[in-house]
């Protein structure tokens, strides 16, 4: 091994080399997709997150299973404002629609 390859790894930052084996394979849209979900459930205030019973997102689609019927309408009317901030922590449309199940 080059002895010197440690040394300009060191000089390349770790998202660069993330972003790069995300191309590489073809996953971005997994990894957005997998973030997306992070993202909705921290935008949202604590008392919401905490009833929230899952999210998942897939194709585009953020799903939310909320069991509160005041809370589901609460985030319905919600929808476009909180798929908004998603997409604008993520850098680009990654959630096309918000589904509440």
């Amino acid at each position: 091994m080059n002895a010197t390859y440690p040394r300009i790894m060191a000089d390349v930052p770790i998202s660069t080399l993330l972003q790069k084996f995300l191309e590489k394979n073809h996953k971005e849209q997994e990894f957005n997709e997998h973030s997306a979900a992070h993202i909705f459930l921290q935008t949202l205030p604590e008392n919401f997150s905490s009833m929230i019973k899952s999210v998942k997102c897939k194709q585009g689609i953020l799903s939310v299973k909320v069991e509160n019927a005041s809370l589901r309408f609460e985030l319905m009317a919600q929808r476009s404002s909180l798929m908004a901030q998603v997409n604008e922590k993520l850098g680009g449309e990654v959630i096309k629609e918000i589904r509440f199940i």
